[in-house]
């Protein structure tokens, strides 16, 4: 096997048919957003909306000032290095479910980007608490962890936990909702408030059974879903997936919309961003 082979990406050994284009779609930091309206935590629902919620963490663990008043600079263009960055999206994927230092280090090294100890990871992870307010949800779960054990997401999604009162069991918990919430929202859910149709389901109904075969649903995941799409309906169809994917919802009395992210191209994980 060739050097070059060896580098290649899996998934980049799929490509699309002769003729057609492969259309990526993902839910952009759809936990998080969930997460943020359930902890209803201001901070992150100001930088989900607004800036680059990984690198505003990062500015709370590496105490880096940011000057907002820059012309011509994005919020965050220049000021966190990449590894830093890096530190704080894993943080933010670890601290919202409760993960903690030991485990946080673990994380963070897996990848190679950036080494630290847990001595560091203790110490981020103390700043991360003091970047967001997630404690007030996070008792609401320990209160249902003790007596009832019983919840239920926006879309109706009821589940009792009978695990062993505990650290785990309330990890458990704290997971439930989020990742719940946004494969149900993914795949094609109504939201009871709300009764707009959307997701993978609508997806299909409206846009590849129609097709006759010539458009193919070809992978999904918990939040994104992959197309083969022919080469001239890719204007046509990539704006109309985005339309059925970008729906809102309503959390504890407020409405918001996750964003969408689409990628076009030959070879999956070798996309663009789309443009159009």
């Amino acid at each position: 096997m060739s050097e070059a082979t060896k580098k290649l990406p899996l998934r980049s050994m799929y490509t699309a048919p002769k003729g057609k284009t492969l259309c990526g779609f993902d839910l952009s930091a759809a936990e998080a957003w969930i997460v943020a309206y359930l902890a209803h935590d201001t901070n992150m629902k100001r930088e989900l909306a607004e800036g680059d919620i990984h690198s505003f963490s990062a500015t709370g663990i590496f105490d880096i000032s940011v000057d907002l008043n820059i012309p011509g600079k994005k919020k965050y263009e220049g000021i966190v290095p990449e590894e830093q960055r890096y530190v704080g999206k894993k943080m933010n994927h670890a601290g919202n479910y409760r993960t903690g230092p030991f485990k946080i280090a673990e994380f963070i090294n897996k990848e190679g980007i950036i080494s630290i100890s847990v001595a560091d990871a203790k110490r981020f992870h103390a700043k991360w608490l003091a970047t967001f307010n997630l404690q007030n949800w996070w008792s609401e779960i320990d209160y249902i962890a003790s007596t009832s054990r019983t919840m239920t997401t926006v879309y109706g999604f009821r589940r009792k936990f009978w695990g062993m009162y505990g650290d785990d069991l309330k990890k458990e918990m704290t997971a439930f909702e989020p990742q719940s919430t946004v494969a149900d929202h993914m795949h094609g859910a109504i939201h009871p408030e709300l009764g707009i149709r959307g997701g993978n389901l609508a997806i299909y109904e409206d846009i590849v059974l129609p097709s006759n075969g010539d458009i193919v649903m070809c992978n999904t995941a918990h939040d994104s879903v992959m197309l083969e799409v022919p080469n001239n309906l890719v204007g046509e169809i990539v704006p109309h997936v985005i339309s059925l994917l970008k729906r809102p919802l309503v959390i504890k009395g407020e409405e918001f919309t996750i964003p969408v992210d689409a990628e076009v191209g030959e070879r999956w994980k070798e996309m663009e961003k789309w443009k159009g």
